[in-house]
């Protein structure tokens, strides 16, 4: 099948206006509007999965680049006034798609293409987007009373503009400390001079991550990590506990009109975990099973604090977890996390990048200069496979004010098959009749946004090893996204299961651990020398410092996501959030905290935080076909990218497992990685808890 050719007016988007997000915004329902139309001018009786279910997705494949893109403008454009219209834009969107979906007309058209067929579709992603399409509408309350489907209507519109307001107020928070020279005692001379200096002088250091992560493992002055550590710990500010009271609120009143115990049995229902139960026991059985071993990482970070005070009566607080760990990790493994840095310049890490994705999947990478972009930093790549262009992607890698201030990959266009025929041909059209000689391919778009040191004349861009996993992490994302070979748009790329989207993501950090790629990630910056074999050893067994501490912690904020949206009665979440972390963890945080203020995966992975620790079950698995056959064997590459990036969410997440591992997934590799080596035996592994 052929891939249609992109123009620049394909990328005229990356600089929208204003107006053109109006136009946009018209357009996009007036087009939704007469799907929808057209659907119902079908006689009772006469529906089918081509007149009916694929008009829908013929729906979706309009609307979700919409949203899409205009979710990408609010959170990178450089121009605050865009920003925000993109904002408001996706909330009345949202409100009026919602109005136009609440149509018990389409329900029954749905209702009757699934009643005609008792068994199931001989495609397996047609029969999966006909369950999924009917479960949808069942879950927008088709079922329940009209009145009471009004006013979860309502619900769900107001939830919808909340949602935007929270991240919003994330991604618009801005805050900084400002530190004289003194205080700047344990931070590398390359990170010094790339801070700002206020009018007195004074060096700035803002919450962005090239700025916060190294002050405060590194900063030898207490009171400034903690100041700095406090203002972080206040993003999204006291207006968004307001936001998030009614948020949590709205959230179970929906869930239980809709039959749920709550809002996380109501959003595990269509993951791979199925209810909030299964996750609080893969949960209790990991923490309880970590905590000794947490126990005993602190009190080593203690031991040493003591050391370096001269107290034996100290104890670890918040601010000294991230600073200790670093000294602990130097002292013990003679491992300096910023002299690495001078092995990771970020051009090496991006060419070795390029070169290990190319090798494995067969593909090639080729920057595109002349197309349009919202900022001169963002950077535009072709993916070409035997000469021809399988899809694009866009890097937007250094912070700046107002831009998105995490890591993340945004789908802008989904790939999927698109068809020259006109709408009312293809209503025409029998069950049976192919129009193959029609179609083409629409190729996917995606963008990587990240916050990593921008380079200068100075001073060239050095990443941490964990910005190198971040990087690799985020960039499986995007091979997840352009890579699709799926036939519908709401099936492509990353549109699977939520606990399990992170999966082959999780997979690529692997290889920033090994000793056969890291020579092709890593040369020193200012020699070209390769990073020693000493120092690669010592890399390869930091792996495992503290890695109880770090997945505990990773737990508690899947316990405090999962309490919230069980409990949504909870008056002090913030007091939630530190209980448990002391409790698991061994310290509180601070009393300036407004945590959940800032945990921006309330949103979006709201009940699905534990995802990211479920996931790691699969990532580890996965990996182990690679331990294998080889981390470089481009057949195993060409498997995973057929079998899982191609495939999409058109198949059942275990059956893609299946197909890729030639067994049932295991969660042994995951265990025995974080240091539980022996599975309970009256608990479950995952191979039993399949998706339906």
């Amino acid at each position: 099948m052929r891939r249609r050719k992109l123009s620049l007016e394909d990328f005229r988007w990356t600089n929208i206006t204003v107006l053109e997000i109006e136009a946009m915004k018209r357009q996009t329902i007036e087009t939704k509007k007469m799907y929808h139309e057209d659907i119902k001018k079908i006689p009772h009786g006469h529906h089918t999965f081509t007149n009916t279910i694929m008009v829908l997705e013929h729906a979706h494949a309009v609307v979700a680049p919409t949203l899409n893109i205009l979710d990408l403008i609010m959170n990178v454009s450089p121009n605050a006034t865009t920003r925000e219209a993109a904002q408001n834009t996706i909330d009345e969107l949202q409100k009026t798609l919602i109005d136009i979906e609440y149509d018990e007309e389409i329900f029954s058209a749905v209702k009757e293409v699934c009643d005609q067929h008792a068994t199931p579709l001989s495609h397996p992603a047609d029969e999966k987007m006909l369950r999924d399409t009917l479960r949808n509408y069942r879950r927008m309350g088709f079922e329940l009373p009209q009145a009471t489907r009004d006013h979860l209507k309502g619900l769900m519109k107001r939830e919808n503009e909340l949602s935007l307001n929270f991240l919003k107020n994330i991604n618009d928070y801005q805050d900084f400390i400002t530190v004289s020279r003194d205080e700047l005692d344990g931070l590398p001379e390359n990170y010094i001079q790339r801070l700002k200096k206020d009018e007195q002088g004074r060096y700035i250091v803002t919450l962005e991550y090239p700025h916060y992560f190294p002050f405060i493992e590194n900063a030898k002055s207490t009171a400034k990590r903690q100041e700095l550590m406090d203002q972080y710990s206040r993003k999204g500010g006291e207006k968004n506990l307001i936001i998030l009271r009614e948020l949590l609120q709205l959230r179970h009143e929906v869930a239980r009109l809709l039959g749920f115990s709550h809002h996380a049995d109501y959003q595990t229902e269509v993951r791979m975990v199925q209810n909030a139960s299964t996750v609080q026991t893969f949960l209790d059985r990991l923490m309880s099973a970590l905590k000794p071993t947490v126990q005993r990482e602190i009190d080593d970070l203690r031991q040493l604090k003591a050391e370096e005070t001269g107290s034996s009566e100290c104890v670890i607080e918040y601010y000294d977890v991230p600073y200790y760990i670093n000294q602990h990790k130097k002292k013990m493994l003679h491992l300096d996390e910023e002299k690495l840095r001078e092995y990771f310049p970020f051009s090496q890490v991006k060419h070795g990048i390029f070169s290990l994705f190319s090798h494995l999947f067969s593909i090639q990478f080729e920057r595109i200069h002349n197309l349009p972009t919202w900022h001169e930093d963002v950077e535009v790549y072709a993916i070409k496979e035997k000469g021809d262009i399988l899809s694009y992607f866009m890097l937007d890698l250094y912070p700046r004010e107002g831009k998105f201030s995490h890591a993340a990959v945004f789908s802008v266009i989904p790939g999927h098959v698109i068809s020259s025929l006109s709408l009312s041909e293809k209503m025409k059209e029998s069950e049976n009749q192919s129009d193959a000689e029609a179609q083409e391919y629409q190729p996917p778009i995606a963008c990587l946004v990240a916050n990593f040191p921008k380079p200068s004349a100075q001073q060239p861009s050095l990443l941490s090893h964990s910005e190198v996993a971040t990087f690799f992490h985020e960039f499986g994302h995007v091979m997840h996204d352009v890579l699709t070979e799926a036939t519908y748009s709401s099936q492509s790329g990353t549109a699977v299961a939520r606990d399990f989207v992170e999966a082959p993501s999780q997979m690529f950090e692997y290889w920033v651990w090994e000793k056969e790629i890291l020579p092709f990630l890593s040369k020193k910056y200012d020699s070209a020398e390769p990073i020693p074999q000493a120092l690669l050893a010592l890399l390869q067994t930091s792996k495992k410092h503290m890695v109880a501490s770090s997945t505990m912690r990773q737990l508690v904020f899947a316990l405090f996501d999962l309490l919230l949206h069980t409990q949504p009665t909870t008056e002090q979440p913030t007091e939630l959030y530190s209980d448990l972390m002391e409790k698991y963890c061994g310290y509180r945080s601070s009393p300036m905290s407004l945590f959940p203020s800032g945990f921006g995966h309330l949103v979006g992975y709201d009940a699905g935080y534990y995802g990211y620790c479920w996931s790691k079950v699969y990532a580890a698995d996965l990996f182990t076909r690679f331990q294998k056959k080889g981390l470089l064997n481009a057949s195993v590459g060409m498997s995973f990218r057929r079998t899982i990036l191609a495939v999409g969410g058109s198949r059942n997440e275990n059956e893609l497992l299946h197909n890729f591992l030639g067994r049932d997934a295991s969660e042994e590799s995951f265990l025995a990685e974080i240091g539980v080596v022996e599975q309970t035996p009256h608990t479950p592994s995952l191979q039993s808890k399949k998706s339906g």
